[in-house]
Formats: C-alpha cells, sequence, structure tokens
C-alpha cells in the first residue's frame, strides 16, 4: 500500500495559532486520534535544536514547498491499524499507531497487556509479523466532526 498524505512530508509551515513557523518532520496515525503532523521549529540562532511538536493539520498552514521535493520515497505500507500480530521475540500486540519519517521509514507502535497494565513497543515496520489472514479492517478510520469549540476540531469516532 502506498502512502499519501494531504501535506508532504518535508513542507514548510505555519501554525495559525501561535504564528511559529517550522518544517513537517513526521507524520503518525493513532487508534482513537487520526493522523497527527510533527513540526520541527526553526532555529532562532542556528545553534539551538528546539523541540518538535505534533498538531493537527488544521492548525497551520502551508507557507512552501520546504524540502518536500528533496526526500527520499516512502518505504511500502505493510501494516494496518488495529492489525495483531507479533514482533521478532515473540511479543503478541495490536498495531495503534503508525508514523511516517522523513528519511522514508515507517514505524509501529505495538501495544500489548502485561501484569502490570498495557505496554507499548516501537519497531520498524518489518519487526512486526502480522497474524496470518488478519487485518485491521475492525477499526474505522476517523473522520473529522465539528464539536463546536472555538479553537479546534477534535476528530471522533462516528
Amino acid at each position: 500500500m502506498t502512502v499519501n498524505f494531504e501535506i508532504p512530508l518535508g513542507s514548510e509551515v505555519t501554525d495559525t495559532i501561535t504564528g511559529l513557523k517550522g518544517y513537517i518532520v513526521g507524520a503518525t496515525r493513532r487508534i482513537g486520534v487520526g493522523l497527527q503532523y510533527t513540526v520541527q521549529p526553526r532555529s532562532k540562532d542556528e545553534t539551538t535544536f528546539p523541540d518538535a511538536y505534533s498538531m493537527d493539520p488544521f492548525h497551520f498552514v502551508v507557507t512552501g514547498p520546504g524540502v518536500s521535493g528533496k526526500l527520499p520515497e516512502m518505504q511500502e505500507l505493510k501494516v494496518e491499524l488495529g492489525q495483531t500480530g507479533r514482533d521478532i521475540s515473540g511479543q503478541k500486540g495490536v498495531v495503534t499507531a503508525i508514523g511516517y519519517q522523513m528519511n522514508g521509514c515507517i514505524l509501529v507502535t505495538m501495544s500489548y497487556t502485561t501484569n502490570l497494565g498495557i505496554a507499548s513497543q516501537d519497531m520498524g515496520q518489518d519487526r512486526f509479523i502480522p497474524d496470518p489472514g488478519k487485518s485491521g479492517a475492525a477499526f474505522k478510520p476517523l473522520t473529522p466532526r465539528d464539536t463546536g469549540g472555538p479553537v479546534s476540531k477534535p476528530l471522533r469516532a462516528q
């Protein structure tokens, strides 16, 4: 499955609320949240490295292509949200997030239950071994629905 984004990774963006400018360095699809982009703000003095932050796409506007045309091709997506399987050590779990990086790599978050509660681990998608014949089709993707709030339009399950 190929991966398409409304806003290409590497694009230059401006936060419409704070005015902060930066570049989209990653994107993550999560069960219960939908798609969020990771924005890396510009350095003010070229010597500091500000913290990146994740936000919904309606919080910013694209102000330029940035480095989007210079990035490597994204890996082929091999997993789905909600898909069950195991990691290479045999730990069983479910895919709860898929992260897309500017270098073309795809990371998977697998969550599972332990005697202490719920745990999760991140791994490259090739370290996740899906259960045969099962997919994440039981999980419906979220669609935006205006909650009537003054600033944000959170995603909610339909």
